[in-house]
C-alpha cells in the first residue's frame, strides 16, 4: 500500500485507531468506547492490516499524514412490522 493513498476506516475501527493513535492503552480504549479488551485486540489487528503498518508508532504516523478516513455508517434496512 502506497504511503500517500488514505484508507477509510468503520466508525469503531476509526474510534479504536484514534485512541490508539492519542497514546490509549487497550484497556483504556475499551473502557472508553464500553467495549470489550478482546474487541479492542482484534480491532486493532484489522487497522494495522488495513493501513500496512505494525505498530502503533506506525498508527500514529498514518493519521498524522492524514491517511486515515473516517466512513460513513451504514445505515441498517428497517424491518417490515417492527
Amino acid at each position: 500500500m502506497a504511503e500517500t493513498e488514505t484508507v477509510g476506516l468503520a466508525p469503531r475501527q476509526y474510534a479504536v485507531a484514534q485512541l490508539a493513535a492519542s497514546g490509549l492503552r487497550n484497556k483504556e480504549i475499551a473502557a472508553a468506547l464500553g467495549v470489550s479488551l478482546h474487541t479492542v485486540r482484534n480491532t486493532m489487528s484489522v487497522v494495522f492490516a488495513r493501513l500496512g503498518v505494525e505498530n502503533r508508532v506506525g498508527l500514529a504516523n498514518a493519521f498524522v499524514l492524514g491517511r486515515v478516513a473516517l466512513l460513513p455508517a451504514r445505515r441498517r434496512p428497517a424491518q417490515d412490522g417492527a
